[in-house]
């Protein structure tokens, strides 16, 4: 039976996320944590409904993200608040399962339909930074009408962040999608405009992961194993030194980072250092979930560059929030799925190998210097990101000259390998 006759429904499920969830965070809804759900539950039933059981999710990295999400439950036993961390915990299991119904779904999907769904993606995201280039040049009238703004009012700039930040995400799987039906150079446009405009912005978190993301692809398109390797490596000796870097870029404070007040870089500092010097106290299992939002004395004296410190509620740093929250336990939880991430993206070649290592660079360096891990938005954005890249890089055509290649190999050299 074709993929078509079993996921019937889960075509407008990924529709539904393709055309609204870049479109919708320029308009500053806030739909990025409830569109990959809504699309999952509508997979899943489709899914149900013609065959009785969900669609085949990856089983491996399900049970690594199972396990780290047990251990986060059991944390809640001795968090400062366990009935919030339970809440958290019950909602990071549920968002993530429906990120893995996406993936699977996305991947079952017949051929014709993959590149439909595509070409939508693809069209949704170049409009989504049009208007995001708009609202920067025109003084915001997309954003004023929704919310019945009229002109004479000022609006802070940084209301366009998560939008922002949002496509500078989606934009490399929308990439790569283009690929099929551009050419390679009209495809790199979409990145290469995107970071010019997000160069107008306030989002500087969004500019610099977009840069790392741009730096890891022409790595990878040059030295495929080289740029995953190196990567893999930078992930493992970040996350685990996480607290140790994070003290001495404190005690250091170059310049470059102090001066830089409009970024709010030297406040980042000083939350890293508070988080790293609270990780270190319980370094093996940690606070338990959710630790420094119930930590009111977080900060010590003299604080230099914080304003509203007691408003802080997360570390604005991916792999120091886990040592907070799940401790060393957690870490090494946390970097087993990270490096199966990274087999499973080496499996990948050409164009989909680089761009799968560009989109893995910039959600962790987005997860370093800004939002906090466990945000129902970044989680709903990062599956997204991945449903639509696992689509676009199951291309027939570049899959049958791959396969043409192979055939030509086999006839000039026998059964053996060239090198022979």
């Amino acid at each position: 039976m074709g993929a078509y006759r079993q996921f019937p429904l889960a075509f407008f499920g990924l529709l539904l996320i393709a055309v609204a969830a870049p479109l919708a965070s320029i308009l500053v809804l806030p739909a990025m944590g409830a569109l990959p759900l809504v699309g999952a539950v509508v997979c899943l039933a489709g899914s149900l409904w013609a065959t009785r059981r969900p669609p085949p999710v990856d089983r491996t990295l399900a049970a690594g993200l199972a396990v780290l999400l047990a251990w986060a439950a059991t944390s809640a036993l001795w968090a400062a608040d366990p009935g919030f961390a339970a809440g958290r915990v019950l909602r990071l299991a549920y968002l993530t399962a429906g990120g893995l119904v996406l993936l699977a779904a996305a991947q079952t999907l017949e051929a014709g339909h993959k590149r439909l769904l595509l070409a939508v993606f693809v069209a949704a995201v170049a409009v989504g930074i049009a208007l995001l280039l708009e609202e920067l040049l025109l003084n915001y009238p997309l954003y004023r009408a929704v919310r019945g703004i009229p002109s004479r009012p000022r609006v802070l700039p940084s209301v366009l962040n998560r939008g922002a930040m949002v496509l500078a995400v989606l934009v490399w799987p929308a990439m790569l999608a283009a690929r099929r039906f551009v050419p390679a150079w009209v495809a790199a446009l979409l990145p290469v405009t995107l970071f010019g405009v997000l160069l107008g912005t306030q989002s500087q978190s969004a500019a610099l992961g977009m840069a790392t993301a741009g730096g890891v692809y022409l790595l990878a398109a040059r030295a495929p194993a080289v740029a995953r390797r190196g990567l893999t490596a930078v992930l493992v000796v970040g996350v685990l030194a996480a607290p140790w870097l994070a003290l001495g870029l404190h005690d250091a404070q170059p310049s470059f980072l102090t001066d830089w007040r409009t970024a709010s870089a030297g406040a980042r500092m000083e939350i890293w250092d508070a988080s790293a010097r609270m990780a270190l106290e319980k370094p093996l299992f940690g606070w338990g979930m959710e630790a420094i939002r119930s930590t009111p004395d977080l900060f010590q004296e003299p604080v230099v560059f914080m304003r509203n410190r007691d408003t802080t509620m997360h570390p604005h740093n991916g792999p120091l929030q886990v040592w907070v929250d799940l401790g060393l336990v957690g870490v090494v939880l946390t970097l087993g799925i990270l490096v199966q991430i990274v087999r499973r993206i080496g499996r990948l070649s050409g164009p989909a190998h680089a761009t799968a290592l560009a989109l893995l660079a910039i959600v962790c360096t987005v997860s370093t210097v800004s939002h906090g891990l466990w945000q129902s938005w970044w989680i709903g954005l990062i599956s997204t990101a991945a449903a639509f890249l696992a689509m676009a890089a199951d291309d027939p055509a570049r899959r049958r000259q791959a396969e043409g290649e192979g055939a030509l190999k086999t006839e000039m050299h026998g059964p053996w390998p060239a090198s022979w």
